[in-house]
């Protein structure tokens, strides 16, 4: 807890992740979670990290964005790794005075899209994520309407109904 104490009291990465979970951002924490879960592993996102503070002298790593984020998942689980406030909530202190209800999970979740440059990425590219995301839900909802049909059509077939039936065979002539 303490290590993402320290993080979210540097200027600027609190005021980041307050600006999606208030909706004041173009970016939805479901665009986010799409983004990480299914999007980088369609389209194999990579994004350059620089690993220094100088701009000139900063060494630089590729992050492949949907490998990471299945070792955040794996690090942490699920419930302690999640851009949806789901689970134990907590107050978090992020100023004086100023409280926000969130879940550690959150918080993990955000210091890594925050750390790494996918906050970033997903802000320059909201649109076609986005239209990913609608024609992956239209998909899926159209598979579980043709699912629904079938059963349906199963359900209306009244097996109790005891049908008196005779059967004959014309053997052929030997």
């Amino acid at each position: 807890m303490n290590a993402l104490i320290t993080f979210y009291k540097k200027p600027g990465n609190i005021n980041r992740m307050l600006e999606v979970i208030r909706g004041h951002s173009r970016v939805s924490l479901r665009l986010l979670d799409f983004f990480a879960a299914n999007y980088s592993k369609a389209h194999n996102i990579t994004l350059t990290v620089k690993d220094g503070e100088e701009n000139d002298k900063a060494s630089t790593t590729q992050l492949v964005v949907h490998s990471s984020y299945k070792s955040q998942l794996r690090a942490y689980s699920k419930r302690n790794f999640d851009p949806f406030c789901r689970g134990n909530h907590i107050a978090f202190e992020y100023a004086d005075d100023e409280l926000l209800t969130t879940t550690v999970g959150q918080l993990n979740f955000f210091r890594w899209i925050i750390s790494n440059p996918i906050l970033e990425y997903v802000e320059a590219n909201v649109d076609p994520i986005e239209a990913e995301m609608k024609q992956t839900e239209d998909a899926q909802l159209r598979k579980k309407r043709t699912e629904e049909l079938s059963l349906s059509a199963s359900r209306s077939i009244c097996k109790n109904n005891d049908v008196k039936m005779l059967v004959t065979f014309d053997l052929p002539s030997s």
